[in-house]
């Protein structure tokens, strides 16, 4: 049975009452602190105050996808990612999968009982515009989804006991209209008073109210010229209409009220107007804070009963959790972590998620056909997004097709070009047995073959195919073979290929240095922007993804192209897409259906794309979220039939990015963006998704 997550009151006697015993002993304890010992409460750091039974402690750990540990050995229960979870339309799976986030970060709590219990998810932000680079941590375009979703969500991650205390207190993010990367840490948007409060407001309000997030996070942008971490509603809607404990603000952005808004002439200014407005944690380091704080206190710009009253909200909130004092949920072991019972509801998220776009009757695959051919440059990969977490015994699409067929021959191939790269001194970058890769060699052998991979807007990478290890840049400015995976915020495999005349020039993507080879074979990255011989390469194809595409078709039985976005390269935090075109390996899809009819594209994806073409060639298109493990699992499940796909588009599919406003605009009615208000012919609408079964809406009854 589905829960009404609006039928649903947290509120009872017992937890208002124990909540406001905690409240008061919050502010017993602030009374007895020391001004020092007070200003080291301001910032995520909490200093310990031992005399007072506080000991040290830090604010915030994400969550997007379960708990987010950011080293191997703390891996996790990985769940799809957000734009997923949004197309399973699904309450209760939510709630389930909120309960062993908020079960998993305890564990990991346990611990050492210094954080991770104030955790930092869902992103409640509306994806009023598929470009934004960060489409796979929110819940789609419609404040009813989102919020009914994320106070699910909520409401399991914070746990609530009968005796009151919280497993964890779940912050939302970005509050609020924080819905582009390019210009997101000085840009205004504006937003029409209805639209603020019935649209962007409004979707927070059902995980506060409803739900069991406790604290929110200020979105880095301006909101009709103010700072949103200057926003009073922060205290007058957030917290006295909607029961909010206590706000931070994003990472840097107290200090950004100076260096990039230059909204405040010092930090002490900002730091007052912040304070005052309702933002009781600076993300920043706590020196600065401190700084301010003293500073501000000192022009007479706060007062003490201002810090006070901060202070007092997260102190209570760290009451509530047992962080001072304890409580029944510093029991829970390491033995939930990734355990089975959590596999499996993470098994059902990601076959949920799963949306069929299109079905011209190739699917699903009852009989295993002799030969499989799983293609695509996602075919056998698990990747993952900045707000990812480590999982365990992950299977790719092409591993579960092979597990899902077992009586299949089963082929692969990324369909990459396969290239060697010729340098300046007229010798081939080379792949060595130590990682290094120098211009040495005189010729193209297999230590010398790269697959050259292109994930859009000229973002590149080269891959060694005898190694399976990706070039990278290193510390000193040379060239080394690196990991299996891409996983960085600054993804130093990145380079992008610019024409020239006579080869191309390769740069780093981040300060743009251009790769260069001195005559022993050293490579270097050198800043000048003059075109010198010494910086032209020249990229020679020796096998063409294309044309091994069709002959892999041509050889008969089921093709299943796997394609989509790289997480943490082109579009991602900080960079927004400029297109809504499928440009990786584009006209692949074309070229392998004219082979062979039965071709399937398995779109893996974080955000829409505007996959005109591929629809209108392919009998049967598959869409997922990247998600996690069981990707593969769930894709081979639903291609065999043994799960009938359910899932819903949380977002509007447009047929090109002509038909979205300046990504800036944020009066979607003015604009006419969204389900609500575009007036033109989506590629698939919001809620679109097809199924295996047939089924039929009868003439409705109201009562």
């Amino acid at each position: 049975m589905t829960t009404n997550i609006s039928s649903i009151n947290t509120d009872t006697n017992s937890a208002k009452a124990f909540e406001t015993e905690c409240r008061k002993k919050a502010e017993q304890l602030v009374s007895e602190m020391t001004p020092d010992e007070k200003l080291g409460l301001l910032s995520t750091h909490h200093n310990p105050i031992e005399r007072l039974g506080m000991d040290e402690f830090w604010i915030g750990t994400e969550v997007a996808r379960g708990f987010v540990g950011r080293e191997p050995e703390k891996y996790s229960t990985v769940f799809p990612q957000p734009t997923g979870l949004a197309a399973t339309f699904d309450r209760e799976l939510m709630r389930e999968l909120g309960i062993i986030a908020g079960t998993e970060a305890r564990a990991y709590y346990n611990r050492e009982k210094k954080g991770g219990i104030m955790l930092w998810g869902p992103t409640v932000d509306m994806e009023r515009d598929p470009r934004w680079g960060r489409t796979e941590e929110a819940y789609g375009e419609d404040v009813y989804l989102t919020g009914e979703l994320t106070a699910a969500y909520t409401l399991g991650m914070a746990g609530i006991s009968d005796d009151g205390y919280y497993m964890t207190v779940p912050t939302l993010k970005h509050f609020c209209a924080d819905n582009n990367e390019d210009t997101r840490v000085n840009c205004d948007a504006y937003l029409p008073p209805r639209l603020r409060h019935e649209y962007y407001y409004a979707a927070f309000e059902y995980a506060i109210r409803k739900g069991g997030a406790r604290s929110v996070m200020t979105a880095y942008n301006e909101l009709n010229g103010l700072p949103a971490i200057m926003n009073p509603d922060l205290e007058a809607v957030l917290k006295k209409e909607w029961g909010l404990w206590f706000v931070v603000c994003d990472g840097g952005d107290f200090t950004q009220n100076v260096t990039e808004h230059k909204y405040c002439a010092d930090m002490s200014e900002g730091f007052a107007l912040s304070l005052k407005a309702g933002c009781d944690t600076m993300t920043d380091h706590e020196r600065p804070v401190r700084a301010a704080a003293e500073k501000a206190l000192e022009r007479g710009l706060v007062t003490w009963e201002d810090i006070d009253r901060s202070i007092v909200n997260t102190v209570t909130a760290r009451l509530l959790t047992g962080n001072i004092g304890g409580c029944r949920y510093d029991d829970i072991g390491d033995d939930v972590i990734d355990c089975p019972a959590h596999r499996e509801t993470n098994l059902r998220a990601a076959r949920e998620q799963i949306v069929l776009l299109k079905n011209e009757g190739l699917l699903p695959i009852r009989e295993s056909p002799k030969r499989i051919a799983v293609t695509g440059p996602l075919a056998d990969e698990l990747l993952r997004d900045w707000y990812t977490g480590y999982f365990r015994d992950g299977v790719s699409i092409l591993q579960g097709i092979r597990n899902e067929f077992p009586g299949a021959e089963v082929v692969h191939d990324s369909l990459w070009d396969r290239v060697g790269v010729k340098a300046p001194n007229g010798r081939y970058l080379s792949a060595h047995e130590d990682g290094t890769v120098k211009a040495d060699a005189d010729e193209i052998g297999e230590s010398e073959l790269f697959e050259l991979q292109d994930w859009c807007g000229n973002w590149k990478n080269l891959f060694s195919v005898k190694y399976r290890k990706y070039v990278r840049l290193t510390d000193s400015g040379g060239l080394k073979l690196h990991n299996r995976l891409i996983y960085d915020w600054f993804t130093r495999e990145t380079f992008n290929l610019l024409d020239t005349a006579g080869g191309v020039l390769i740069e780093e993507y981040q300060f743009h240095k251009r790769m260069s080879a001195d005559a022993d074979g050293n490579v270097s990255f050198i800043k000048k922007r003059a075109v010198t011989p010494e910086q032209i390469f020249v990229t020679e194809t020796v096998s063409a993804g294309a044309e091994r595409a069709a002959r892999l078709a041509e050889a008969g039985g089921l093709v299943i192209y796997c394609t989509g976005n790289h997480p943490v390269q082109t579009a991602k935090e900080c960079y927004d897409r400029k297109t809504l075109a499928l440009n990786v390996q584009p006209g692949m899809a074309a070229r392998l259906r004219a082979a062979e009819k039965n071709t399937v594209m398995v779109l893996v994806s974080s955000y829409p794309y505007a996959i005109n073409e591929e629809n209108s060639l392919l009998p049967a298109i598959i869409c997922t979220s990247h998600a996690g493990a069981h990707l593969g699992t769930a894709v081979a499940e639903t291609i065999s039939g043994r799960n009938v796909p359910a899932g819903r588009l949380p977002l509007t599919w447009y047929r090109s990015e002509n038909e979205l406003p300046d990504i800036l605009d944020y009066d979607i009615e003015n604009s006419g963006s969204t389900y609500m208000y575009f007036e033109g012919k989506p590629l698939y609408p919001f809620g679109y998704g097809l199924s295996y079964a047939e089924f039929e809406y009868g003439k409705p009854s109201v009562t």
